[in-house]
């Protein structure tokens, strides 16, 4: 055999290979699942932090609508005084 072909270490080079290449991609593939749960999390985070906004802001609103309203029927009082 010619010294400068080892096939023993040509095929131990090619499975060193195979194997690092194939935890390379387990090694992503696991990344990528945590970075999916790291996304999902951060995403159900967000929404909740909406939630809480909208429900401020509802509240905000129930607020001023019950004074729009509590003024609208002083106004129309004072109107029903002037007209009669």
């Amino acid at each position: 055999m010619h010294p400068l072909v080892d096939l023993e270490g040509i095929i131990l080079c090619f499975h060193r290979h195979v194997l690092f290449e194939r935890d390379n991609r387990l090694c992503c593939r696991s990344h990528g699942l945590v970075r999916k749960e790291e996304i999902k999390e951060g995403g159900q985070a967000k929404v909740e932090e909406l939630q809480e906004e909208l429900k401020v802001q509802a509240a905000k609103h129930a607020e001023e609508k019950a004074a729009w309203e509590k003024e609208r029927e002083e106004w129309l009082a004072g109107r029903k005084r002037l007209g009669s």
